[in-house]
C-alpha cells in the first residue's frame, strides 16, 4: 500500500535573488501581535536564525543522515515506536493522535491507527505478533489484530480497552496475550485477549503508575508511581505481594520515573526523579543496595540489562541506568560495583539491550539526537547514529536486533543499522576492578603463554604413555594441536580412537581399553573417582580445599539423604505440581516458554525445598552457583596464579555462609545443650551434614558447611535440569500417540489414590521414556573418569596406567551400540525399555549397569541418581496431566560443547496449552 506521500529530496528547490517576489513590505497594510507575542526585532531575528542553524551539526546546518529508511508520514513529535518480532514492521505513535504501522524496508504504509482523539504515547506488539495495541493520553487502548495467515500487509480492527484515565505505559506478558497498562488515576489495569476481558484491576498507588512491568519469567509484575511508591503483584490476586514507599528510608525516592526486572526475575532496579537508584530483592520485598554515580536532580530515564557473557537468566546480572545527566551506568549487580561510565552530550530518553547471542551490546538514545551502539563489555563506542533533527524520544530493534528504529521529536521515525563501525576513541570512565572485556583479554593471553609453558613442561618429562597406542600428534609441541581440538571436538577424537581401535585419554591421549569391569572392581584408593572432577573443575580455587580428599557429604548423599526420599515425597511432589502450576499462568492458548527455563525453575525449587525448605534467596544462589563452578573448567586453562580472579563462587559462598550461619549455629547449640537426637530437629540437609561431621568425629563449622552445599547444589542441580530439559523436548517431538500412552498410564496407576513413592515405581513406561532420553543425550562424551593416585595401576593382564593418569569410560558410543540397542540406535524409541526384555527399565536409577551409563557405573555411581530421577519423573509426570505440549520449530534444539561436556541448549522454546479442565 503506498502512503501518497513525497519526500523534500523529491523537490528541485529554486532560489534566485533575481525573480519577482510575491509580497513586499509595502505590501504589509498592518502587524498583528498573537497571542502576545510581539514581532520580533532585528536583533532577535539574528538570535533565533542561530538557534536554527543550531539544529544541525557543524556551521552548515546540515546533519549527517546515516539512516537507511525514514518514516515521515507522523506530522508531529513522534512519542512511541516498536520493532515487529519477527517481521520487517513497526508501529509509531505521536502527537497527531495517530498511529502506523509501516514497512521498515521502504518506509510504506501499511495501515493508519485511528480512533484516538489525543496523543498516543504507546505502542506494543504481543509476543507472537499478532496483535498491535496502541494508547493514548485520551485513557483508550486500541487493538488491531492479523487478518489472514498469508502474509503482514493487512490488519482489522479488534476492541477498545476501557478503565484508564491517561494511558501512561503499555506491555504485553513476554509468553501469552495479556496487556498490562498504568493510568494517570493509579490504577493498573490486567487484560485477556483477544477477548478483552479485565483479569485484575489493582489499586495500592497514590499518583500517576508511569512504568511497570512483568518480570521476564512471566509470573510477576512490578509497578511504580510518580509519588515514589514500588508495588510486586502477582497477576492471581489484587492484594500487593509487597509494596515499598516513601516509609522505608533505605528506598525513599523523590518520585520513580523507571523500573527494569533482571533476566532470572529476582531483582528490581529502580531510578528516581533526583537520580536516585534503589535495588530492591523480589524475592525478600526489601532494599539491598543503593547505587550512585548519576547526577543529583537528574531523572532515571531508562533501565535495561545485558548479558556480558552469554550466561542468559541465571544470576543476578548487569544493570545499566540512563539519566537526563547524560550518563548511561553499567553496574555489576552480583557486587553492586560501577564498571563503567558512558556519555552523550544531553539526556539519555532511551536505552536497549540486543538479544543473545549480541547481548554485550547496548543502544542508548539521547536528546543530543543521536543513537549509540556500545559494547557494554568494555565501555566501547562501536557506532554513532545520526539524521534527526530534534531529540530522539524513543528506540526499539527490529529484525532480531539487525536494526534500530527510533522515534523522533521532530516527527520522524528512523531506521539504522545496528552493524559495527570501527571502534571510536571515546572518553569512558571505568572504576579500578577487571572488566569482563580484560579478563577475555587476559584468559587469551594466559593460554598462549600456559600452553607454550605446558609444552616446554612435557618435554622436560618422560613418555610415560608410550607403551599405549595413541591418537593425536605425539610431537609434544604439536600435540598442543590435538588438545585444542579436544576443547572444541572431543567427540571427533573419541570417535576416531573407536574407529581405529586405538586411543584416548581425557587430555588428550586417551586410552581406549576392554578393561572397564575390572576398572571398578579395584580398590577406591587406587583409582580415585573425585581428583578428575577436582581437577576438571579447579575445585581448589572455586570450592576450597576442603572438597580434596573429604568425602563427607557423599557419605550423607548415600545414606541419610537417599533413605528420607520416602519419608518427605510428599513434600516433592506437592512442590514438583505447585512450581508446574506456574509454567502457563493465563488460559488455555497455546504459548511458548523456554524449556530450560521451565526445568531450571521447577529442579530449583524441588531441590530448594528438599535441602532447607521454602527459602526464595537460597533458590537465588542455587541458580547462580552452577555457572560459577562452571567457570573452573576454564581456569585450567590460565596460570595458577590468576585462577583465583575469574570467578565468583566466594561471593556466592559468603552469601550462604551469611544465610545458613545462625541455623547451623543454632542447631549446634541445640546438640550441645540436648544431644544429637534433640527434640524438633529439622529433617533436612543442614542437619544431615552436621550428622556426618558428629559421626566423622569432627567439628561442624560454618564455612565448611557453605562449602558442602555450593558443592550438592551444582551437582545435584544443574545434571538434573540438562536431563529435564532434554525432557522437554522429546515430549514436544515424539509423537502425540507417545504422550497419549504416558498419560493413560499415569492415570490408570494414580486412579482412586494419591501420589505415592510406591506408585510413581509402578509407571514403566514414563520410566522407559526418560531411560530412552538420558540414553540419546548423554551429559559427557566420556564419563566415570577414575584417576591413579599414589602409584601406577596395574590390571590383571599387566596393562598399566602410569601415576596421575586419567581412565574414562565412552559413555556416547556405548549408548548408540547397535548390538544392544538394535539397527537403529540413534532413533527415539519411547518404550524402548519396556518393550524388549534385554534390556531392565529399573536400573535406569536403582542399580546402572554397562550397558547404560547415564549415572556412572560401580560404586561410585551418581549417589544423588534416586533423587533426581524422583524429581524428573514427577515433573515429566505434571506436565504430560497439565499441557498439551508441541515444539516451535521442525528442528531439535542443537547443543553444544565443551571438551566432553554435552551442553543443554538453554535458549530454545517449546509451545505449552493448558489441557481443557486443568485451568
Amino acid at each position: 500500500m503506498s502512503s501518497g506521500k513525497q519526500r523534500a529530496e523529491d523537490y528541485e528547490i529554486e532560489e534566485e535573488d533575481d525573480q519577482e517576489q510575491f509580497i513586499t513590505e509595502d505590501d504589509v497594510l498592518q502587524e498583528v501581535e498573537i497571542d502576545g507575542d510581539e514581532p520580533m526585532d532585528e536583533d532577535e531575528e539574528a538570535e533565533a536564525g542561530d538557534t536554527l542553524g543550531d539544529m544541525g551539526e557543524g556551521s552548515s546546518g546540515v546533519v549527517d543522515d546515516i539512516s537507511v529508511q525514514h518514516f515521515e508520514t507522523h506530522t508531529a513529535s513522534v512519542f512511541a515506536v516498536a520493532g515487529h518480532p519477527t517481521q520487517p514492521l513497526a508501529a509509531s505513535g505521536g502527537e497527531d493522535d495517530l498511529g502506523y504501522i509501516w514497512d521498515i524496508t521502504d518506509g510504506e504504509i501499511i495501515v493508519k491507527l485511528t480512533g484516538h482523539t489525543d496523543s498516543v504515547t504507546c505502542v506494543g506488539w504481543s509476543a507472537d505478533g499478532q496483535m498491535i495495541a496502541t494508547g493514548g493520553m485520551d485513557g483508550r487502548i486500541r487493538i488491531w489484530r492479523r487478518v489472514g495467515t498469508e502474509n503482514y500487509n493487512t490488519w482489522e480492527f479488534l476492541t477498545e480497552l476501557s478503565g484508564p484515565d491517561e494511558v501512561m505505559f503499555l506491555r504485553w506478558h513476554p509468553k501469552g496475550n495479556v496487556l498490562l497498562a498504568g493510568s494517570n488515576d493509579s490504577t493498573v489495569w490486567l487484560w485477556q485477549l483477544p477477548s478483552g476481558n479485565t483479569m485484575q484491576v489493582f489499586a495500592g498507588h497514590t499518583g500517576p503508575v508511569n512504568c511497570g512491568e512483568f518480570t521476564p519469567d512471566g509470573k510477576r509484575i512490578v509497578t511504580a508511581d510518580q509519588d515514589g511508591t514500588l508495588i510486586f503483584w502477582d497477576p492471581r490476586s489484587s492484594a500487593p505481594v509487597f509494596k515499598l514507599g516513601a516509609d522505608d528510608a533505605r528506598f525513599n525516592l523523590d518520585g520513580i520515573t523507571s523500573v527494569g526486572v533482571n533476566p532470572s526475575s529476582t531483582l528490581a532496579v529502580v531510578g528516581g526523579a533526583a537520580g536516585g537508584v534503589r535495588v530492591v530483592s523480589l524475592s525478600k520485598g526489601e532494599v539491598v543496595a543503593t547505587l550512585g554515580g548519576h547526577t543529583e536532580g537528574e531523572s532515571i530515564e531508562a533501565i535495561v540489562f545485558v548479558d556480558l557473557t552469554g550466561a542468559g537468566t541465571s544470576g543476578p546480572g548487569v544493570a545499566v541506568t540512563g539519566a537526563t545527566d547524560g550518563k548511561a551506568l553499567i553496574w555489576d549487580l552480583s557486587t553492586m560495583r560501577l564498571r563503567a561510565t558512558l556519555k552523550h552530550e544531553d539526556a539519555i530518553t532511551t536505552l536497549l539491550a540486543h538479544p543473545s547471542p549480541k547481548g554485550h551490546l547496548l543502544i542508548s538514545g539521547s536528546a543530543d539526537k543521536t543513537l549509540r551502539t556500545w559494547d557494554a563489555r568494555n565501555g566501547q563506542l562501536l557506532r554513532k547514529n545520526t539524521g534527526h533533527r530534534a531529540p530522539i524520544l524513543g528506540a526499539s530493534l527490529g529484525l532480531d536486533g539487525s536494526v534500530v528504529i527510533s522515534a523522533g521529536d521532530d516527527g520522524l521515525c528512523m531506521v539504522f543499522t545496528t552493524e559495527e563501525e570501527e571502534h571510536i576513541n571515546i572518553d569512558v570512565l571505568h572504576d579500578s576492578s577487571l572488566t569482563t572485556y580484560d579478563l577475555e583479554m587476559l584468559e587469551y593471553l594466559s593460554l598462549l603463554v600456559y600452553v607454550v609453558f605446558a609444552a616446554c613442561k612435557y618435554m622436560s618429562q618422560s613418555r610415560e604413555l608410550d607403551h599405549v597406542p595413541t591418537i593425536g600428534y605425539s610431537d609434544p609441541l604439536l600435540g598442543c594441536l590435538t588438545a585444542i581440538r579436544y576443547i572444541f571436538d572431543a567427540k571427533g577424537l573419541v570417535d576416531e580412537g573407536i574407529q581405529t581401535a586405538h586411543s584416548n585419554s581425557q587430555y588428550p591421549r586417551m586410552v581406549h581399553c576392554n578393561k572397564r569391569d575390572a576398572m571398578y572392581q579395584r580398590e577406591a584408593k587406587s583409582l580415585d573417582a573425585s581428583s578428575g572432577i577436582t581437577e576438571l573443575l579447579q575445585f581448589d580455587h572455586t570450592l576450597g580445599l576442603i572438597q580434596r580428599g573429604d568425602k563427607r557429604h557423599q557419605t550423607v548423599l548415600q545414606t541419610t539423604f537417599t533413605r528420607n526420599i520416602r519419608e518427605r515425597f510428599d513434600e516433592i511432589q506437592s512442590e514438583v505440581a505447585r512450581a508446574c502450576e506456574d509454567v502457563v499462568h493465563f488460559g488455555t492458548e497455546w504459548v511458548a516458554v523456554g524449556a530450560w527455563n521451565v526445568a531450571l525453575d521447577i529442579v530449583t525449587k524441588v531441590t530448594a525445598r528438599y535441602y532447607v525448605g521454602k527459602n526464595a534467596e537460597f533458590i537465588e544462589i542455587m541458580q547462580s552457583t552452577g555457572p560459577e563452578i562452571f567457570k573452573g573448567a576454564i581456569l585450567r586453562y590460565l596460570p595458577p596464579p590468576l585462577r583465583p580472579i575469574i570467578t565468583d563462587v566466594h561471593g556466592l559462598r559468603q552469601r550462604l555462609e551469611a544465610l545458613i550461619g545462625p541455623i547451623i549455629e543454632d542447631r549446634l547449640a541445640q546438640v550441645t545443650a540436648h544431644g544429637q537426637d534433640w527434640a524438633g530437629k529439622p529433617n533436612d540437609l543442614i542437619s544431615w551434614l552436621i550428622d556426618g561431621c558428629i559421626s566423622a568425629g569432627q567439628t561442624a563449622s560454618v564455612a565448611d558447611m557453605a562449602s558442602r552445599m555450593a558443592f550438592l547444589e551444582f551437582a545435584s542441580l544443574f545434571t538434573v535440569v540438562s536431563s529435564a530439559t532434554y525432557a522437554l523436548y522429546d515430549l514436544a517431538f515424539c509423537s502425540s500417540n507417545v504422550v497419549e500412552e504416558l498419560r493413560a498410564e499415569i492415570q490408570d496407576i494414580l486412579a482412586g489414590g494419591e501420589w505415592s513413592k510406591d506408585l510413581l515405581g509402578k509407571m514403566v513406561k514414563l520410566d522407559s521414556f526418560l531411560q530412552e532420553s538420558q540414553r540419546l543425550h548423554s551429559l559427557h562424551i566420556v564419563a566415570s573418569a577414575r584417576t591413579a593416585l599414589d602409584e601406577d595401576f596395574t590390571f590383571s593382564d599387566g596393562f598399566y596406567l602410569p601415576k596421575g593418569a586419567t581412565l574414562s569410560i565412552n559413555t556416547w558410543n556405548r549408548h548408540l551400540d547397535t548390538e544392544v540397542y538394535g539397527p537403529h540406535p540413534e532413533g527415539f524409541d519411547a518404550f524402548r525399555f519396556v518393550n524388549r526384555t534385554n534390556l531392565n527399565c529399573e536400573s535406569w536409577s536403582t542399580s546402572p549397569d554397562p550397558h547404560y551409563l547415564s549415572f556412572g557405573i560401580g560404586r561410585a555411581a551418581c549417589p544423588g541418581r534416586f533423587f533426581a530421577s524422583t524429581a524428573i519423573k514427577l515433573m515429566v509426570a505434571e506436565v504430560v496431566m497439565r499441557y498439551d505440549i508441541q515444539p516451535t520449530t521442525r528442528k531439535y534444539p542443537a547443543s553444544t560443547y565443551f571438551e566432553a561436556a554435552v551442553m543443554t541448549n538453554h535458549t530454545a522454546t517449546v509451545m505449552l496449552r493448558r489441557r481443557a479442565g486443568k485451568e
